[in-house]
C-alpha cells in the first residue's frame, strides 16, 4: 500500500495532526533529496535519500561504487554493502541528482564513480571485481576524463 501512516476511527484532531506532520516531513525529506544535487554545482550534502523497500534510506555520496540501470529501477553498488540498493527510478533523474564532478557516465546503463575507478582501458573500466564497457556515445566524455587522470 505504501502508506505513511493510518487513522482509525473515530480519531482525533491530534491523530490526524501526527499523521499530517509525518506525512508533510515525508515529502519535505523527499523534495529536498530531489532538489539540493544538480550538475555542476558545488555538493553541500555529501548525501542523498533514495526509496528503498518502502522506506528512505539515507546514502553517502562516498560510498557509491557504480549504478547499474535497469529499465524503471536503478541498483546502487555501495563500497561497504555486498548486496546493492534496488531503488525505483530511472537512471537519468539519478543522474541529475549526483555531483557531476564526482560521477561519470560512460554506458546507457551505468554511471560510475570517478575516485572508485582503479584501472581503464580504451573500451572499459575496473571497479573492485567488476568490468564496465564504455560505449561510443560516451566516448568523448570518457576520454575528457581519460586525460584528467592520467
Amino acid at each position: 500500500m505504501n502508506a505513511l501512516d493510518y487513522l482509525l476511527k473515530p480519531f482525533s484532531f491530534v491523530d490526524f495532526s501526527k499523521a499530517a506532520a509525518k506525512a508533510y516531513d515525508y515529502f519535505e525529506i523527499l523534495e529536498s533529496a530531489q532538489n539540493n544535487i544538480t550538475p555542476g554545482t558545488p555538493v553541500e550534502k555529501n548525501y542523498i535519500y533514495l526509496k528503498v523497500d518502502y522506506q528512505l534510506v539515507k546514502v553517502n555520496i562516498a560510498d557509491i561504487l557504480y549504478i547499474e540501470g535497469l529499465k524503471d529501477y536503478v541498483k546502487i553498488f555501495l563500497a561497504n554493502q555486498d548486496k546493492p540498493l534496488l531503488t525505483l527510478t530511472s537512471l537519468k533523474n539519478l543522474e541529475e541528482k549526483l555531483p557531476a564532478s564526482i560521477f561519470l557516465r560512460i554506458h546507457r546503463s551505468f554511471i560510475v564513480s570517478k575516485e572508485a575507478v582503479k584501472s581503464v582501458t580504451k573500451n572499459s573500466v575496473q571497479i573492485t571485481n567488476t568490468t564496465i564497457p564504455v560505449t561510443e556515445q560516451y566516448k568523448e566524455v570518457f576520454a575528457s576524463f581519460l586525460k584528467d587522470w592520467s
